[in-house]
Formats: structure tokens, sequence, C-alpha cells
């Protein structure tokens, strides 16, 4: 079944169209007839794919959340640590790469990567998460608009062996007491690009 996940979001947001349903045809291509079709309220849909906003909880919150949850061999999430500390630094950096199946039984699984810097700072990262050309297989950007709290972005990206998308991402970045930088990304809409021409998928990273 394919999710439409920037159409949801479009109603999450508010300015989709709201009450509607999702109308899924199961196609038989032996028999050349549709053997079954599905009806779903949209709203239910959303829930299921828990894409309703976190209600009482913050971003950061949710990201504190999923940040304390336990990596080890057995952990009550099902998460699987794909690469490890590979215990060396290079470039000042490494990296441990985790996995764990989504609580909504989305396909789409959660992707965890914790880094170790030496010598950088919150506004440092800021910066190249900002700068276009640290995003790999970049084709075009467009500093599209400036929020009080971050900004919106256009691109075209070309992944390896996938066709090019078009991706619309709000940046929102939150500068703690404390001296850290929390950055949220998530895929938006935006009424200049037309929806059909851009990806249909829905992303969402905190940093």
């Amino acid at each position: 079944m394919h999710f439409d996940m920037v159409r949801y979001a479009e109603i999450v947001m508010g300015f989709g169209p709201q009450d509607t349903v999702t109308v899924f045809f199961k196609w038989n291509k032996s028999l050349k007839q549709i053997i079954s079709a599905y009806i779903i309220d949209t709203k239910d849909l959303i829930q299921f794919l828990k894409m309703s906003p976190l209600e009482g909880v913050t971003e950061y919150q949710e990201f504190q959340r999923l940040l304390a949850e336990d990596l080890k061999e057995g952990n009550a999430h099902g998460w699987q640590i794909k690469s490890d500390w590979p215990g060396e630094y290079k470039h000042d950096f490494q990296m441990r790469v985790s996995l764990r199946p989504h609580e909504s039984g989305n396909p789409n699984h959660l992707l965890r990567g914790d880094g170790k810097y030496i010598g950088v700072q919150p506004q440092q990262f800021l910066d190249y998460l900002l700068n276009p050309e640290n995003l790999p297989g970049l084709l075009e950007w467009e500093d599209v608009e400036d929020l009080p709290d971050g900004y919106i972005k256009y691109c075209r990206v070309k992944a390896p062996c996938m066709k090019a998308r078009d991706h619309v991402w709000k940046y929102t970045i939150d500068k703690r007491d404390d001296g850290s930088i929390f950055v949220t990304i998530r895929t938006c809409q935006y009424k200049r690009y037309d929806r059909s021409q851009l990806c249909r998928g829905w992303m969402r990273c905190r940093f």
C-alpha cells in the first residue's frame, strides 16, 4: 500500500483538505481485476502512523526520550547497532549508527546516529547543517524563507541508484540557555512549489 506522507503532513499542519478518506485498491495482475478495496478515514491513518502533533510534548522532550533509550543487546525497544564506534577518531570525528522498528509499524525504521567530535562547538555544527555543500548528491539549492526560529530551504538531491528528488525542508533552531543548540529538520509544503513535483516521503530529523 502506498502512503502519501506529504498529503498526510499537510492535513496535520492544517492547510491540506480536511475530513478525507484514503482509498486503496488491491490489483491482481493474473486475474486483471481488483480483488479488494479499502476505505480508511485519513485521520485514523494519520494516528496509526503516529504523525499527529506530539500532545503535551515538545520536539526537544521527544528527542531526549529517544536519546535515553538503551542500545545494549536485548534492549526493550529493539535497537540494533549497525555500525559501532570505530574506536579511533578520523578527522576528529567518529560515529555509531543504530536502527529500531517504528512504534506504528511503519516499515521505515528509526535511524539514530551518535557522533563524537573533537574541538567542535554547537554553532559550528549548525553552520555545517546549513551549508548546502555538505549535502551529498545536491543538484539544486534555494534559500526560500527566513523564519523567526529558523529557515525554509528547497533542494533537489540525487541519491545513489535513485532518481533526483525535490524537497522543501523547514529548519527549526532552538538555541538553549546551556549553550547547546537543538535543531529539527522536517518536510514541509510551500506555496511556491507544486506538491506533485516534491518527494512524496516525510522526513523528521533531530540534532
